[in-house]
């Protein structure tokens, strides 16, 4: 087994916080129940948006100070590091570039399943949705 040597980077003090956080118990009972309860009330598409949203905050939090405070703010169980250690421009604006791209391919992702996939579909949004199905009738 290795050890983490002792010079390594202040970020991986976030990184350890953030893989405890992702594997308790709270937080993965909390999140089925929320995946499943809306995945049965308001269908898929939903899902993806709270997947990717997820991802997105995830990925602005572990590089920008302000949506960090929130994460910490959000999961105050997890032994959060007080201040995120700064990272260079470079890193940053790789970052954002990264989140333009997750957007844009779900959006791609979006319109390819409605215009090749599945054409026939008149309303993407209440696709296996409960609601729909119930007030349709």
């Amino acid at each position: 087994m290795s050890k983490i040597p002792s010079n390594s980077p202040p970020s991986r003090e976030v990184y350890n916080a953030y893989q405890r956080m992702l594997g308790s118990n709270r937080f993965i009972f909390t999140q089925a129940g929320i995946v499943f309860g809306i995945a049965i009330v308001l269908g898929v598409l939903p899902v993806m948006i709270y997947f990717y949203g997820s991802l997105i905050f995830l990925s602005l939090a572990l590089t920008f100070e302000k949506p960090y405070q929130l994460l910490r703010r959000l999961f105050p169980d997890g032994n959060w590091p007080p201040h995120l250690v700064g990272d260079s421009i470079r890193r940053k604006v790789a970052s954002v570039v990264a989140i333009m791209i997750l957007i844009g391919g779900f959006v791609g992702g979006l319109w390819f399943i409605h215009r090749i996939i599945d054409p026939s579909s008149t309303n993407l949004w209440c696709d296996g949705s409960l609601i729909c199905i119930l007030l349709r009738r």
